[in-house]
């Protein structure tokens, strides 16, 4: 089950990147002739930034969570869900670093495989839950 579940994140994963990060690149690379690395980091902010928007007022569901039947739980006693969002998802840019980016996503999988969480869920203080088990947490 913790493979199916570890697949669904990845894959929930990709289509935000997909969706988002690439589309900017290419549209910062294109209309405003920005450098590859300008463009990445130009990437980044609107993925971050889409994350924060969609987490905080789509009930913790971004378009790959929706698809995935997936629901983001930020830590509830904290004062600002938006800020702890924010920390959740800028935390995710060292996925995105030049040559080390690759080590730090393998293992947040790796760490995800045994406990449930990936390395952003536990800087960022949530969780994340299928939507069949969010009934269970809210018991």
């Amino acid at each position: 089950m913790r493979f199916k579940y570890l697949q669904l994140r990845v894959l929930a994963g990709l289509i935000d990147v997909i969706v988002v990060y690439v589309p900017v690149v290419v549209l910062s690379i294109l209309f405003l002739r920005a450098n590859f690395r300008t463009a990445d980091i130009l990437g980044q902010i609107g993925f971050v930034v889409y994350n924060v928007i969609l987490i905080t007022s789509n009930q913790g569901q971004t378009l790959g969570k929706k698809i995935g039947r997936e629901y983001v739980l930020v830590n509830d006693e904290l004062p600002n869900k938006a800020l702890i969002s924010g920390i959740r998802e800028v935390t995710k840019a060292i996925y995105f670093l030049p040559f080390v980016g690759w080590i730090f996503g393998l293992i947040s999988i790796l760490i995800c495989s045994f406990t449930g969480r990936m390395l952003h869920d536990y800087l960022g203080n949530s969780t994340v839950v299928l939507e069949k088990d969010l009934i269970n947490v809210e018991k």
